[in-house]
């Protein structure tokens, strides 16, 4: 299980954002997702936002995995950490194809072109997501204290000066769902 710390902004400028990171940042690689989200049809993850728990399958070349997140939320419901249980998977259509088969419900999926950079001991990523736009993360291991990791991790934001609107702590199954919404 890996614990996290995770920034996450709606990014004003791609080409700027792109060009600060080329500069100041390691990049890493560019990969496209498919993340395909399941809640059991008795319990369903998605009820109440924001999302506590994520069972995600991904698709990616060379990569694909499926993973279980259970987030924590402060009582302003800013997400202070998430665990993370993830493993890598042969084919992730089959697993799919099971889930649904034994009574998952798929929720939502996201799809996503991600650029991954690391500077000062972070992940940094830009996102395009289709139909909700251009975002950046800002994502760390947890280390030590939560709420020292997670100002640190504002604080690379801040400090590569990238045009950003306010974090938001809401994870993109979430918003996705809730711009859908009738």
């Amino acid at each position: 299980m890996n614990q996290e710390i995770e920034i996450k902004a709606k990014i004003i400028n791609m080409d700027q954002a792109r060009a600060v990171l080329e500069e100041k940042a390691e990049f890493v690689e560019e990969i496209y997702q498919k993340d395909e989200y399941f809640t059991p049809e008795q319990r369903d993850y998605f009820a109440e936002v924001p999302t506590k728990e994520y069972l995600r399958v991904r698709h990616q070349e060379g990569r694909s995995s499926i993973a279980y997140h259970f987030c924590h939320f402060r009582e302003d419901n800013i997400l202070e950490q998430s665990d993370e249980y993830e493993t890598e998977v042969e084919d992730a259509n089959i697993l799919s194809s099971i889930f649904r088969r034994v009574g998952m419900v798929h929720k939502v999926t996201v799809t996503k072109r991600r650029r991954v950079y690391m500077h000062d001991d972070a992940e940094i990523v830009l996102d395009d997501v289709e139909e909700l736009g251009h975002f950046i993360e800002v994502e760390s291991k947890l280390q030590g204290d939560a709420k020292l990791e997670r100002d640190r991790c504002i604080e690379i934001l801040n400090r590569l000066g990238i045009d950003h609107t306010l974090a938001t702590t809401m994870g993109y199954p979430d918003m996705l769902m809730i711009q859908r919404e009738p």
